[in-house]
Parts: C-alpha cells; sequence; structure tokens
C-alpha cells in the first residue's frame, strides 16, 4: 500500500514539474487530485469475561488519530491482567490509562488491542518475606570478595533451583536484533489458586515477519484438570500489496483428564502434586532451560573475555529491605583491528530466604568505541544492537512461606569438588595433563579446571597462591598462574568465601630454552680504563639448570678472562673488537655468543676534533630512504636536515640549526634555534652521546617512533643543503 501511493505521488510530482510541456489547447487543465491518505485498522481480542466497549472507531483510520476505549467485566469476580496494544507484530504502544478509559495515537500500521483476564476467582496472597541481612553476605565495604569472584561470576546457576513451594509465576522475555531482523518473546507461567497458565507470545522481524500467541491453561477442579489451548499466529508481512497481513487461529478447549489420562506430560494428580508438576518439571522448568539450561550457548566468563573489564558490585539492599541485588558485567573485543566489541550484562536479585526474584543477561554488541588501552568503553562508543537480552522475573507465593528463614549464603558457593590440573611448558602452546602423581614443570603456566562439584554455585573455587612462600607466580595481565619453584607445593583453592583446599604438587626443572649473555651495563663498547667488566649470563626458564662455561672466541689478545666465585670478568686491554660465547653445561647446544667494542675513554677535546671535521649521517633501518645529516661546529652550533627521498629538499624541507654543550659524561645538550625539539621533515634526532672520540650513539624518530638506525661519518660537508647519501 506504500509503495503505491509512493508512485502516484511521485507521478502527480512529474506531471506538475513537466507540465509545461503538455498542452490543454485553450481549455483549463483540470486540477490533479491528491493521493488519498494510508489508513489503517484497529482489531480486538477478547476475553472471555473483559471485553473492549466503546472504541471511538469503526472503519480503518489515518495514522495520528487519536484512539479511545474501555474494558468492561461481565462478572466482578474476574480480574484484568493487562490490556496492551501491538503494531507491526512486534511493537508495543504505550498506553495512557484513564478511570476506566485507554487512549493511544495509531501509528503506521494496523494494531491489535489485546485484554487478557485472571481466568478463575483470584485472591492475591500477602507478600510477607524475611528482610535481608546484608552482614551475613561477608562483602565488605572494600569488595575484597568482589575482587575475589569477579573472574568467576557467571557462574551463577540458581534459576534452575528455585524450590517450587515458594513459587506462584514466572516470566521470562527475550528481545534479540541481529541487525537485520529481531525477535521478541514472553513465556509466562502463573499460578492463580487453582489455576496454572503458560502463555506465549513471540514476533520476529525481517521482510515477512510474523507474530504467534499460544495460550495453554489448567484449572484443578478437585483432583482433574481442564485444559484450554489457543494458539493465534499473524504473519504481518513488510506492508507491500504483496504481503498482505494474515492471520490463523486454532482453540481446544474444555480437556477434561480423567484418571490415566495425560495432557502434555501431566496427568490426573493431586492439586499440590499438579503445581509442584508444572513448577518444577513442567513449564517453568522449560522457560529456565532456554535462556540459562544445561544446553544454553549463552557464555559469560570466557577465555575470550578481557579479564581486566570482569566486574562485580558488592549487593546493593533495596529500599523495602526485602531483597538485594547484584550486577555483573565484562567485556569480549571481536577484532584486532578495530574497537567493535561485546559487553555482558548479568543482573539477579536474592531476598532472606534465598528465593531468586530476577535474573537478566544482555549482550550490547558496540561496532565501534573499545578503549584498547585502558579496556573501557568510551563516552562516544556506537552501540549497533542489543544481540539478545533475556529477563527471568519469579513471583513467590508468600503464603505458603511464612515463618523466620535466615539467609543461607553457603548455598551460592561450592563446598565439594574435585581439582584437576593442566599445564603450559614455558615458550609452548599445547597443555598437558598432570600426571598420576601430580607432578608439574617448573615455569609452566596452570590451568585448573573442576569436577564432581556440588551445589549451585554463584563462584567456582579459585586458585589463589601456595603455601610455600613464591611457590606460584601470579600474571595481573592475563589472570593467570606461574610455577615458579622447584620441589613440593601445596596449591590453594578459595572457594569464593575463604574456605581454603590444599592440592599437593611436585614441580621438577624444565629443560633448557634458551640463554642470554651481556658484558658489564649490557652495551656494546666499553673503555679500557673501566677496567673488568663482568659477564652476565641467564638459562631461559629460570628454573632450569643455570651452571655454563663462558670464554673468548675472538679478540683474546685484547682482553683477559678470569673465572671468580661470582662468576666470569673481562678486562680489555688493547682496543679492538672481541667476541665472548657462554655454553649451557647441561646441554652443549644452547650457546650465545655477543660481539663488543673495546677503546679508550673519550674527552671533551678529542670528540669535538672528530665531529667538527666530519658530517654525521643516519639512515632508518627499516626504510632505506630514511636519512638525516647534522653538522656540529666548533663555535657550539650546528645544522640538520633530513628527508625520505635519500637527498635533502631544502626548498620544502629546509635545514634547522642549533646549540649544543659536551656534559661531563659525554651527551650532548642539544636546543633547537627554534621549537623544542630537533625536527625536519617529521624526523627528530635526540639522545646523542660520545661513545668514544671518534663514534656517538643517537636516536633517529619518524614521528617520535624509534625505527631504528644506522650511522656513518661523512667527508665534511659545508652546506648539508648538498649533502647526499654515502656509499
Amino acid at each position: 500500500m506504500r509503495k503505491r501511493n509512493l508512485f502516484l505521488t511521485l507521478l502527480a510530482t512529474s506531471f506538475m514539474t513537466f507540465g509545461g510541456l503538455t498542452s490543454c489547447g485553450n481549455q483549463v487543465c483540470p486540477p490533479i487530485p491528491e493521493p488519498e491518505a494510508t489508513k489503517y485498522a484497529v482489531e480486538t481480542l477478547n476475553a472471555t469475561h473483559l471485553k473492549v466497549q466503546n472504541l471511538n472507531v469503526t472503519d480503518k483510520v489515518e495514522a495520528g488519530t487519536t484512539i479511545t476505549f474501555d474494558v468492561v467485566s461481565d462478572s466482578a469476580d474476574y480480574v484484568l491482567d493487562y490490556v496492551k496494544v501491538f503494531y507491526d507484530g512486534l511493537k508495543e504502544i504505550a498506553l495512557v490509562k484513564t478511570d476506566a478509559q485507554y487512549t493511544f495515537t495509531m501509528p503506521e500500521s494496523n494494531v491489535t488491542i489485546k485484554v487478557a483476564e485472571k481466568d478463575a476467582p483470584y485472591v492475591e496472597p500477602a507478600d510477607e518475606v524475611t528482610p535481608v541481612d546484608l552482614t551475613a553476605l561477608e562483602f565488605n565495604k572494600d569488595g575484597e570478595v568482589a575482587e575475589k569472584v569477579d573472574w568467576a561470576a557467571m557462574q551463577l546457576r540458581m534459576a534452575t533451583e528455585v524450590e517450587a513451594e515458594k513459587l506462584k509465576s514466572a516470566t521470562l522475555t527475550y528481545d534479540a536484533d541481529n541487525g537485520s531482523s529481531k525477535t521478541h518473546q514472553v513465556n509466562e507461567a502463573k499460578v492463580y489458586n487453582n489455576f496454572i497458565t503458560l502463555d506465549s507470545w513471540t514476533s520476529e522481524g525481517g521482510s515477512n515477519g510474523f507474530s504467534r500467541e499460544t495460550t495453554t491453561k489448567g484449572y484443578i477442579p478437585g483432583k482433574a484438570y481442564t485444559f484450554n489451548y489457543n494458539q493465534r499466529t499473524t504473519r504481518f508481512g513488510d506492508n507491500s500489496p504483496s504481503s498482505d497481513p494474515t492471520t490463523s487461529t486454532s482453540v481446544k478447549t474444555n480437556k477434561i483428564l480423567k484418571e490415566g489420562e495425560t495432557y502434555n506430560g501431566i496427568g490426573s494428580m493431586s492439586e499440590d502434586e499438579a503445581i509442584a508438576y508444572t513448577q518444577s518439571t513442567g513449564y517453568l522448568e522449560s522457560i529456565v532451560n532456554k535462556a540459562f539450561g544445561e544446553n544454553s550457548d549463552i557464555v559469560f566468563y570466557s577465555t575470550t573475555m578481557i579479564p581486566e573489564t570482569i566486574k562485580i558490585s558488592e549487593p546493593t539492599l533495596a529500599e523495602d529491605g526485602k531483597t538485594y541485588s547484584v550486577e555483573m558485567s565484562g567485556i569480549t573485543s571481536t577484532s584486532t583491528i578495530n574497537t567493535s566489541c561485546h559487553v555482558y550484562t548479568l543482573k539477579f536479585s536474592i531476598d532472606g530466604d534465598n528465593f531468586l526474584h530476577s535474573l537478566s543477561f544482555k549482550n550490547d554488541y558496540y561496532s565501534s568505541g573499545l578503549d584498547r588501552t585502558n579496556n573501557v568503553l568510551k563516552e562516544d562508543a556506537v552501540l549497533k544492537y542489543t544481540e539478545y537480552n533475556y529477563e527471568l522475573v519469579y513471583n513467590r507465593a508468600a503464603d505458603k512461606n511464612q515463618g523466620e528463614c535466615e539467609l543461607d549464603f553457603d548455598k551460592l558457593f561450592t563446598t565439594e569438588y574435585d581439582v584437576n590440573l593442566q599445564y603450559i611448558k614455558y615458550k609452548e602452546y599445547k597443555k598437558y595433563d598432570v600426571d598420576e602423581n601430580n607432578v608439574v614443570v617448573g615455569n609452566s603456566t596452570l590451568y585448573p579446571y573442576l569436577s564432581n562439584v556440588k551445589g549451585s554455585p554463584l563462584v567456582e573455587p579459585q586458585l589463589v597462591g601456595s603455601v610455600e612462600e613464591g611457590g606460584l607466580a601470579y600474571n595481573e595481565k592475563d589472570k593467570t598462574f606461574t610455577v615458579n619453584k622447584l620441589g613440593d607445593l601445596t596449591l590453594l583453592f578459595d572457594n569464593g568465601k575463604g574456605d581454603m583446599k590444599e592440592i599437593k604438587v611436585t614441580s621438577e626443572a624444565p629443560v633448557i630454552n634458551e640463554m642470554t649473555l651481556t658484558l658489564g651495563n649490557g652495551g656494546s663498547t666499553f673503555f679500557i680504563e673501566d677496567g673488568a667488566q663482568k659477564v652476565n649470563t641467564a638459562i631461559l626458564p629460570s628454573l632450569a639448570p643455570q651452571d655454563c662455561t663462558v670464554e673468548l672466541v675472538k679478540g683474546s689478545e685484547l682482553a683477559t678472562l678470569e673465572k671468580k666465585e661470582d662468576g666470569y670478568y673481562v678486562t680489555p686491554t688493547a682496543e679492538g673488537e672481541i667476541g665472548i660465547k657462554a655454553t649451557s653445561t647441561e646441554d652443549a647446544a644452547k650457546t650465545k655468543t655477543i660481539y663488543v667494542n673495546l677503546c679508550k675513554k673519550p674527552t671533551v677535546e678529542g670528540v669535538k676534533a672528530f665531529i667538527t671535521t666530519h658530517t654525521i649521517f643516519v639512515q632508518s633501518k627499516q626504510y632505506t630512504t630514511d636519512c638525516g645529516w647534522i653538522n656540529f661546529n666548533e663555535d657550539g652550533t650546528g645544522s640538520y636536515i633530513a628527508s625520505q627521498s635519500g637527498k635533502p629538499k631544502p626548498t620544502t624541507n629546509p635545514q634547522v640549526t642549533f646549540t649544543y654543550v659536551i656534559n661531563a659524561d659525554f651527551t650532548f645538550t642539544i636546543t633547537p634555534t627554534s621549537g623544542d625539539a630537533l625536527t625536519v621533515d617529521s624526523y627528530t634526532v635526540t639522545d646523542v652521546q660520545a661513545t668514544s672520540n671518534t663514534t656517538l650513539s643517537l636516536k633517529f624518530l619518524y614521528r617520535g617512533s624509534d625505527k631504528g638506525c644506522t650511522i656513518k661519518y661523512m667527508d665534511r660537508i659545508a652546506n648539508l643543503d648538498d649533502a647526499t647519501k654515502p656509499s
């Protein structure tokens, strides 16, 4: 219908626009009629004893029309459950109620007014609930317990443990959006005195979506059920002439169960048996399992979630003092190249009798806005859609649960469980199972997992350390533990409230992976005048055998090598390059060799004599065309030019001038004539230091990033505008 009207509008517009090209002779052209406005229908779905009345429209109406109606009952024994107005199969219109009259504004869509009743005489029980004693929760103001449990907060599985005798009704709502289609679903199971009702309403979007309502009711006259089953399906299409909405309805009523008969698995039984069956193993369990059951694909805490983002709030007490609520959240990055992510949020509310009142779980997809450095959402993060949003609400039958009940917080924690261990060796990726003797390898990362867990805990037990000091090292970044000591270890597991469990393991020495070797302070140049330099060796991983031998493999005439109690020492005796090699005594294939230069200690006069008679050339190790040239003058001034093309471009990127001072430690203090840094064409020179009379070290940065550089000493170029790359 909309497409047809749009076509008429465009046709009329085209006629008026090009009317000057058409002639009616000497006659006056007739006016073009305005297209009719689109109108929409109002449908009503009445209950048995409650009906829509005084509806102010009898035919289709235009969008924007104010619609009013009343809801009346033919019996005072029947109570209104709800009045809702739906459109587009997915959306619900806000209603304004004044006394018995309801009002809403007509949208650009057909609408359905639905009236539902509580189908039996009903008396609401008094809602008497034991107040919550927060002191029993053991959450302190500093959030210490919250910090313990945040890594496993989504282990909440209490939804399937609701006690049937406390339950009056349960409602599960579900919304999903994948960016192209939407789904909305409501499942409600209600117990009104002897009456049990399950209502399910589903809508799905897309080009030809549908809505479906299913109602199953059971009444208990004595010891028999009377069932009423009603299903109504509406295909609302895409509002085009080729996809007209359609509706179908099926009704099955007054199915009285006789002895031996069953309906949906429920047979003739006593009232208490029927209610308990429906609440614990029938409809309510199926509702819960849709979102939170064993076969659910909802996962909160996973290996892909960013550990630093997992948060758990301290319990907050409701104003009435009867329930407390906890909220948990976490972020999962969806890409390594952009800032898209999923934000997961779980909330639950429990009263003083350990009755779970509500549980919700939401997954928001953000197309951008993740701050990867700090692992938080930015203020301008873009919410693309909510991929799914579950909310489960339980109402308790308080009149069936009188008496004093203290909050049993132990039910939220694991009391019995077995610990199994896996580990990944240093710089490996394969997981190994700990053998029957509980032997692990030193420097390995531990991955515990549990089995035979008793109960439905809020958190799973967590490895928190070892009895032996230094036995385990905690990695804050990825939230893992590393075996940091050899011999017998006692691992400690905490169930979240301080109940510790000990697991005995034995840590054995790992195989050698690599060696490191440095001389003295780790530099590549050493002054003869500074004397002996210690040879520093390390074998990795750290718990592997550390014994090794050291030898001079080059330049034995330039230095001496001596072994002392605390290790090997090299003493320079002449200028030149030497080579030092270390070899593991455990594994002769593991070696490390380094080469260093020995020279005489520079003097200010010697350094200045060299740098003022040469031009210093620097070249990026990553891009050979990225070059720079520096001249130091005898009067304490200098000049610098750089280029991305291998030769200076003084017209577009002219050289800059500076003053310099050589400090007592042979570092240079350079002050540009203008600006804060010695920069040309985005290239900056920093950290200049003389390592000998004829050698400089420096950093050659591009836009602040160190690309590494090669330094060469050229014959003096008077004007750097004429500089070229050396061969």
